[in-house]
């Protein structure tokens, strides 16, 4: 049985949008929330942008803690209110994009990404490391071709190649 978003362009559109803004903010793109098993139109769309901690921290001028502190006391700076504007930016032209009146878009640091998501059902949409997508490109034709290599699929760096079987 396939969800609404799955029948429609929409979803390819959608996941398109969302992975471009997720690769200009060197992010990761994920589709969490009721439309990733709703029979019927969902309320909304929720797309979750995920980004390295070190690399929000360098965006948006503040780090988790100071993210988190401000939402706890509610008294934002004008660095947490530039997060929250071009949250706003990229989620209109996602919907536009896509046709999708509703997209709940939310840029996050990774950490919290791992406190509040990672155990929900989710959809990876794109990595921010290249070769994370790779290596997601390369378990999918192993999957179609048992024969694959298994040595391309395991990440090495410049040192880790000596006495092993160049892969081309």
């Amino acid at each position: 049985m396939t969800t609404w978003l799955e029948a429609t362009h929409k979803y390819m559109r959608l996941k398109t949008a969302a992975c471009t803004v997720a690769a200009r903010l060197s992010g990761c793109a994920y589709l969490v929330g009721s439309a990733l098993h709703a029979q019927s139109r969902p309320r909304d769309v929720d797309v979750r942008i995920v980004l390295p901690d070190a690399h929000f921290k360098e965006r948006y001028g503040l780090t988790v803690a100071e993210w988190q502190w401000q939402a706890r006391i509610c008294e934002w700076s004008e660095a947490r209110w530039a997060w929250y504007h071009e949250q706003e930016r990229y989620g209109i032209m996602i919907a536009g994009a896509c046709g999708e009146r509703t997209i709940d878009l939310g840029i996050l640091p990774e950490i919290l990404w791992q406190a509040v998501y990672v155990q929900s059902p989710h959809e990876q949409w794109g990595a921010w490391s290249p070769s994370l997508e790779i290596q997601g490109v390369l378990r999918k034709l192993s999957s179609l071709s048992p024969s694959l290599e298994p040595s391309l699929l395991s990440e090495s760096s410049e040192g880790d190649n000596e006495g092993k079987k160049e892969a081309y």
